[in-house]
Parts: structure tokens; sequence; C-alpha cells
């Protein structure tokens, strides 16, 4: 029974990190101020996906927002591979930090699809679609995620093995479908977003992760890209993020 609460909380939290206050939803497809969409949502004028939409209400970024009857902020799908320095958070707002939005000046309303530890670098994505965003975070739809990790000591064989059975983490087992290592430098893909789960992993084993680097998310990588710099995804990219399920190898690379 508390794993299950537990497990509902990470699915409300992560469910939260990807969504906005209605009345700020309304006001960023230019129907009005903040304040003005507020008053039109008290008086029974605005709908979200068919329901009568009430002030505390938060919706994601494929939401149908409806003021009279009439559809408002349909917009262009627009799906962004971004380059997430350090320091910077996955959240849309944040009065304290940097947040991924901020650093991808577009006008469509792109949220990112997942999270990726403050402390970490790598391939954030951001977009208006909400059924891929759900493809990406969801465990069921088997998108990958592989990280470049700097541990405290060396991994040995034993780790290695231990990996490869699957390590429980909060009651749930984390399985590794890719492994590649050279002492203190790890690459592993996982099929899960959970929060901090890279660091939780290792250090059930005993390690410390000094570093961290998502470098793909499915066969999507940084490419030529630099910290904070960020690219408009093709369709042809788009749809190499719906097949990337990886089957379990685990091989030693020397001279990373």
């Amino acid at each position: 029974m508390q794993f299950q609460q537990e497990k509902h909380q990470q699915a409300n939290s992560t469910a939260q990190d990807q969504k906005i206050a209605l009345p700020r939803a309304l006001a960023a497809t230019g129907t009005g101020s903040r304040r003005a969409c507020e008053e039109l949502i008290r008086e029974g004028r605005v709908k979200v996906n068919g329901s009568l939409g009430i002030i505390g209400m938060y919706v994601n970024a494929s939401a149908v927002l409806e003021v009279d009857g009439k559809k408002v902020g349909v917009e262009k799908k627009r799906t962004i591979l971004l380059y997430k320095p350090i320091g910077v958070v996955t959240s849309v707002i944040d009065p304290h930090n940097t947040t991924v939005t901020s650093l991808v000046p577009v006008s469509e309303r792109v949220y990112p699809a997942g999270r990726l530890d403050k402390d970490a670098s790598g391939v954030v994505i951001l977009t208006n679609d909400g059924l891929l965003s759900n493809k990406i975070m969801h465990p069921s739809q088997g998108v990958s995620k592989t990280y470049a990790v700097t541990l405290t000591r060396p991994l040995l064989q034993f780790h290695v093995s231990k990996l490869r059975r699957g390590v429980f983490v909060d009651g749930e087992k984390v399985l590794v479908t890719n492994l590649w290592w050279d002492g203190r430098e790890v690459r592993v893909t996982l099929h899960e977003g959970r929060k901090h789960i890279v660091k939780r992993l290792f250090r059930k084993l005993g390690f410390t992760v000094l570093g961290l680097t998502r470098t793909n998310i499915g066969r999507l990588g940084l490419g030529e890209l630099k910290p904070g710099e960020w690219k408009d995804l093709t369709q042809r990219e788009i749809n190499l993020l719906e097949n990337s399920k990886s089957q379990l190898t685990t091989t030693r690379i020397r001279g990373i």
C-alpha cells in the first residue's frame, strides 16, 4: 500500500511539472490579461477539453481551450531538442532559477517532456504535442534515456552483474537495457524517468555520482549542439523517438 501511494505521488508530481494554471494558459493565447482571463473563467465562459473550466485548474500543452464556444490557442505542433546546461531547471516557471523554457524563446507554448536534475546536463525535449510528451515520459512506451555517468570509484564486474539482474529503488525494480563502462566512466540506458533515478540507482550500489549528462533520448542525441543551444526536430527525428527500444547488452570499453 505504501509503495502504491509513493508511486501515485510521483506520477502526480511529474504531471504537475508539465502543467500551468488555466488563467495563465488562457492569457498566453492572447485572449486577454491574466486577470481578465480569471474573470472569464469565473463567469463560466471557458471550457477545457469540453468541460467547464474553474479557477485552480491546471492544464497541459495539449488541452483544448474554448471561450464562448470558440477554440483559442490552437498552435502548430513544435518539438525542440535542447542541450540543457548544468544549473538550469526543467520547469516552466521558477522565480529563483533559470528554466529550460527561458532558453527557448519561441512563440509556441512548449513544455519539457520529463525532468533532468538541475546539476545534470544533456538532452531535454520541449514540445506542445501532448501525445508525444506522454510517449517520451511514460515507461510503458519504452522510450530509452541514455546517460554518461562519472562515479567516485571504478565499477566492477560484481556491480555490473547486479545491474543486469535489476536493482530495486523504493520498491520498484530498475532495469538497465544497455551498459558500457571503463573504470569510473559509465554509460547506462534506462526506460524510466523517476526523480534522481540515476543517482539513486548507483547509490544503492554504494556509489556517488560526480557527473551526469543525458546523451540520448531514444535514438536522438546532442549532435554538435553546445550547452544552451537547441534545434527544432524534423518529422523524421520525431518518428525516431517512437522506435527506441533496446535489448540488454553489456560491453567493457577501454580508452573512453
